[in-house]
Protein backbone atom coordinates (compact mmCIF):
# COMPACT_ATOMS: atom_id res chain seq x y z
CA UNK A 1 0.00 0.00 0.00
CA UNK A 2 2.79 2.57 1.02
CA UNK A 3 4.58 1.61 -2.38
CA UNK A 4 1.49 2.83 -4.43
CA UNK A 5 0.53 5.25 -2.02
CA UNK A 6 -2.75 3.50 -1.24
CA UNK A 7 -4.12 4.51 -5.26
CA UNK A 8 -4.97 0.40 -5.09
CA UNK A 9 -6.75 0.29 -1.29
CA UNK A 10 -10.31 0.42 -0.44
CA UNK A 11 -8.63 3.14 2.34
CA UNK A 12 -7.20 5.86 -0.03
CA UNK A 13 -7.96 9.13 0.62
CA UNK A 14 -8.63 10.74 -2.04
CA UNK A 15 -12.23 11.27 -2.02
CA UNK A 16 -12.01 12.67 1.31
CA UNK A 17 -9.01 15.36 0.02
CA UNK A 18 -11.45 16.81 -2.16
CA UNK A 19 -14.23 17.13 0.78
CA UNK A 20 -11.63 18.65 2.64
CA UNK A 21 -10.43 21.05 0.12
CA UNK A 22 -14.19 22.16 -0.68
CA UNK A 23 -13.97 22.95 2.89
CA UNK A 24 -11.28 24.77 3.72
CA UNK A 25 -9.15 25.23 -0.08
CA UNK A 26 -5.86 24.18 -0.40
CA UNK A 27 -5.27 22.15 2.97
CA UNK A 28 -1.16 22.03 2.72
CA UNK A 29 0.19 23.14 5.67
CA UNK A 30 -3.33 22.92 7.26
CA UNK A 31 -3.53 21.28 11.14
CA UNK A 32 -5.24 18.56 11.58
CA UNK A 33 -6.68 16.38 14.44
CA UNK A 34 -7.92 13.06 12.99
CA UNK A 35 -9.41 11.49 16.29
CA UNK A 36 -9.98 7.40 16.00
CA UNK A 37 -7.14 6.72 13.18
CA UNK A 38 -6.74 3.28 13.68
CA UNK A 39 -3.13 2.27 12.47
CA UNK A 40 -3.04 5.73 10.87
CA UNK A 41 -3.27 4.92 7.08
CA UNK A 42 -5.57 7.94 6.83
CA UNK A 43 -2.98 10.11 8.52
CA UNK A 44 -0.21 8.74 6.60
CA UNK A 45 -2.23 9.69 3.80
CA UNK A 46 -3.07 13.35 4.68
CA UNK A 47 0.43 14.06 5.99
CA UNK A 48 1.67 13.16 2.54
CA UNK A 49 -0.56 15.76 0.77
CA UNK A 50 1.01 18.32 2.81
CA UNK A 51 -1.19 18.13 6.09
CA UNK A 52 0.31 18.92 9.60
CA UNK A 53 -1.23 15.79 11.49
CA UNK A 54 -1.65 14.72 14.86
CA UNK A 55 -3.51 11.24 15.23
CA UNK A 56 -5.09 9.78 18.24
CA UNK A 57 -6.27 6.07 18.89
CA UNK A 58 -7.39 4.50 21.92
CA UNK A 59 -6.22 0.84 21.08
CA UNK A 60 -2.56 1.14 21.50
CA UNK A 61 -1.55 -2.20 19.75
CA UNK A 62 -3.39 -0.22 16.89
CA UNK A 63 -1.42 2.94 17.14
CA UNK A 64 2.13 1.36 17.84
CA UNK A 65 1.87 -0.75 14.39
CA UNK A 66 1.06 2.60 12.40
CA UNK A 67 3.94 4.13 14.23
CA UNK A 68 6.08 1.55 13.58
CA UNK A 69 5.22 1.18 9.99
CA UNK A 70 4.03 4.57 8.81
CA UNK A 71 6.34 6.56 10.99
CA UNK A 72 3.38 8.29 12.29
CA UNK A 73 3.46 9.48 16.15
CA UNK A 74 -0.23 8.36 16.75
CA UNK A 75 -0.95 9.22 20.75
CA UNK A 76 -3.43 7.07 22.89
CA UNK A 77 -4.56 9.52 25.52
CA UNK A 78 -6.13 12.71 24.29
CA UNK A 79 -4.35 14.77 26.62
CA UNK A 80 -1.35 14.47 24.56
CA UNK A 81 -2.71 16.43 21.75
CA UNK A 82 -1.86 19.85 21.32
CA UNK A 83 -4.38 23.08 20.45
CA UNK A 84 -4.68 25.58 18.04
CA UNK A 85 -5.87 22.51 15.19
CA UNK A 86 -7.67 23.82 11.62
CA UNK A 87 -9.79 20.50 11.66
CA UNK A 88 -10.96 18.01 14.26
CA UNK A 89 -11.56 14.67 11.61
CA UNK A 90 -13.18 11.84 12.28
CA UNK A 91 -14.08 8.90 9.80
CA UNK A 92 -16.37 6.16 11.18
CA UNK A 93 -15.71 6.81 15.34
CA UNK A 94 -18.05 9.17 16.34
CA UNK A 95 -21.03 6.16 16.35
CA UNK A 96 -18.42 4.08 18.78
CA UNK A 97 -17.66 6.68 21.57
CA UNK A 98 -19.31 6.39 24.89
CA UNK A 99 -19.96 10.22 24.70
CA UNK A 100 -20.16 12.31 21.39
CA UNK A 101 -20.25 14.86 23.62
CA UNK A 102 -17.26 14.56 25.58
CA UNK A 103 -15.88 14.15 21.72
CA UNK A 104 -17.42 17.48 20.75
CA UNK A 105 -15.63 18.73 23.97
CA UNK A 106 -12.48 17.58 23.38
CA UNK A 107 -12.93 19.04 19.58
CA UNK A 108 -13.15 22.21 21.01
CA UNK A 109 -10.52 22.77 22.98
CA UNK A 110 -8.34 21.51 20.25
CA UNK A 111 -9.26 23.65 17.56
CA UNK A 112 -8.62 27.22 16.85
CA UNK A 113 -11.54 29.54 17.25
CA UNK A 114 -12.60 29.06 13.83
CA UNK A 115 -11.71 25.11 13.68
CA UNK A 116 -13.81 22.86 11.72
CA UNK A 117 -15.17 19.89 13.24
CA UNK A 118 -15.46 17.04 10.94
CA UNK A 119 -17.22 13.69 10.94
CA UNK A 120 -18.21 10.69 8.81
CA UNK A 121 -20.27 7.93 10.00
CA UNK A 122 -23.15 5.57 8.84
CA UNK A 123 -26.08 7.00 8.23
CA UNK A 124 -29.03 6.81 11.55
CA UNK A 125 -31.28 9.55 9.24
CA UNK A 126 -35.06 8.33 8.65
CA UNK A 127 -34.76 9.39 4.90
CA UNK A 128 -32.08 6.73 4.45
CA UNK A 129 -34.28 4.55 6.93
CA UNK A 130 -37.23 5.16 4.20
CA UNK A 131 -35.08 4.27 1.13
CA UNK A 132 -32.96 1.28 2.34
CA UNK A 133 -34.09 -0.49 5.50
CA UNK A 134 -31.98 -3.52 4.73
CA UNK A 135 -28.96 -1.61 4.55
CA UNK A 136 -29.73 1.10 7.33
CA UNK A 137 -30.77 -2.44 9.67
CA UNK A 138 -27.56 -4.27 8.69
CA UNK A 139 -25.59 -1.34 10.21
CA UNK A 140 -27.51 -0.89 13.03
CA UNK A 141 -26.70 -2.87 16.48
CA UNK A 142 -24.46 -3.56 18.88
CA UNK A 143 -21.06 -2.46 16.53
CA UNK A 144 -22.55 0.77 15.85
CA UNK A 145 -24.36 1.92 19.65
CA UNK A 146 -24.83 5.22 17.91
CA UNK A 147 -26.83 5.46 15.01
CA UNK A 148 -26.51 9.34 14.24
CA UNK A 149 -28.77 11.08 12.33
CA UNK A 150 -29.10 14.81 11.08
CA UNK A 151 -31.55 15.38 13.76
CA UNK A 152 -29.23 14.91 16.04
CA UNK A 153 -26.12 16.67 14.56
CA UNK A 154 -28.67 19.69 14.36
CA UNK A 155 -29.65 19.87 17.98
CA UNK A 156 -25.76 18.75 18.74
CA UNK A 157 -24.84 21.91 16.89
CA UNK A 158 -28.26 24.35 17.19
CA UNK A 159 -25.77 27.43 18.21
CA UNK A 160 -23.31 27.28 15.93
CA UNK A 161 -22.76 26.93 11.79
CA UNK A 162 -22.85 23.65 10.48
CA UNK A 163 -23.38 21.61 6.64
CA UNK A 164 -25.52 17.78 6.74
CA UNK A 165 -25.03 16.05 3.81
CA UNK A 166 -25.04 12.15 3.19
CA UNK A 167 -22.97 10.47 0.51
CA UNK A 168 -22.33 10.77 -2.18
CA UNK A 169 -21.14 13.79 -1.50
CA UNK A 170 -21.50 17.19 -3.57
CA UNK A 171 -18.40 19.16 -3.17
CA UNK A 172 -20.17 22.28 -5.08
CA UNK A 173 -22.59 22.56 -2.22
CA UNK A 174 -19.26 22.52 0.36
CA UNK A 175 -17.72 25.03 -1.82
CA UNK A 176 -21.07 27.16 -1.66
CA UNK A 177 -21.90 27.19 1.87
CA UNK A 178 -20.87 30.44 3.62
CA UNK A 179 -19.45 28.99 6.56
CA UNK A 180 -21.83 31.17 9.18
CA UNK A 181 -25.20 29.67 8.04
CA UNK A 182 -27.19 26.33 8.93
CA UNK A 183 -27.87 23.83 6.04
CA UNK A 184 -28.74 20.94 5.72
CA UNK A 185 -28.75 18.88 2.17
CA UNK A 186 -30.41 15.26 1.40
CA UNK A 187 -29.84 12.65 4.09
CA UNK A 188 -30.85 9.76 1.99
CA UNK A 189 -27.23 7.94 1.58
CA UNK A 190 -25.42 5.68 3.04
CA UNK A 191 -23.03 7.88 5.00
CA UNK A 192 -23.53 10.83 6.89
CA UNK A 193 -21.36 13.67 6.83
CA UNK A 194 -21.09 17.25 8.56
CA UNK A 195 -19.06 20.22 9.20
CA UNK A 196 -19.37 22.03 12.10
CA UNK A 197 -17.60 25.06 13.71
CA UNK A 198 -18.45 24.30 17.52
CA UNK A 199 -16.28 27.64 18.50
CA UNK A 200 -18.22 29.66 16.25
CA UNK A 201 -21.46 30.94 17.55
CA UNK A 202 -24.39 32.10 14.91
CA UNK A 203 -25.55 35.66 15.34
CA UNK A 204 -28.16 35.97 17.78
CA UNK A 205 -27.69 33.05 19.27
Amino acid sequence: MIATDFSKSSKNVGNMVNVLTAAVGDIKNVKMVDYGSSWGYMSYQFRKRGMLMQSFEISKPRASYGNKNLGLDIKSNSDDLTPGNDIFFSSHVIEHVPSIGDMVNISKKLLNPGGYFIAECPNGSKSFREKNSRAFNLAWGLVHPSYISEDFYQWMFRENPYLILSSPYDTSLIKEWDQQSQKTYRTDGDQLFVIARPNVRLKGS
